[in-house]
């Protein structure tokens, strides 16, 4: 992630909730393929990163807790992005032994093309599966110490 918008920061897959700055700048945290979202379930690994992040920083209270976006990967995609990765590495790999696996040039130029073909897939599935934008809300719901919305 190059380009980081309108954010202060983007954290991606972050560690610990001690690497996500708590300023006045908005920052997005891009959460890993270990938590991911499910719309419908409390207590999703997203939802837990989530509300760990919103609450700490590290051993100390988060100030500004409505300063982090969140984008989440859905828990059904992530199954399509990994085997898409899992077909890109295999083919490349095979491009890159192809001397060894003796290939002739109809067999180079078509594993080229499906390795091509499975780094294109990664780049939509991307897009398919980290589709969850948690907003933390300005006052959070009764009884809570955080909450948020997710489109």
């Amino acid at each position: 992630m190059k380009d980081r918008g309108d954010f202060a920061g983007v954290h991606v897959a972050p560690e610990t909730t001690e690497d996500v700055g708590d300023d006045d700048a908005v920052r997005l945290v891009v959460l890993g393929p270990d938590h991911p979202f499910i719309e419908k379930s409390d207590e999703c690994a997203a939802r837990t990163a989530i509300a760990e992040t919103i609450n700490r920083r590290g051993n100390t209270a988060r100030l500004r807790r409505n300063m982090l976006v969140f984008l989440a990967p859905d828990h059904r995609a992530l199954e399509h992005l990994e085997h898409a990765a899992a077909e890109f590495l295999a083919w490349r790999r095979i491009v890159e032994d192809a001397d060894a696996l003796n290939l002739d040039k109809a067999q180079e130029r078509q594993a080229r093309e499906r390795r091509d073909r499975a780094e294109k897939a990664i780049t939509v599935r991307l897009g398919e599966t980290y589709r969850w934008l948690v907003v933390p809300r300005r006052t959070p719901l009764p009884g809570r110490s955080s909450s948020w919305s997710s489109t």
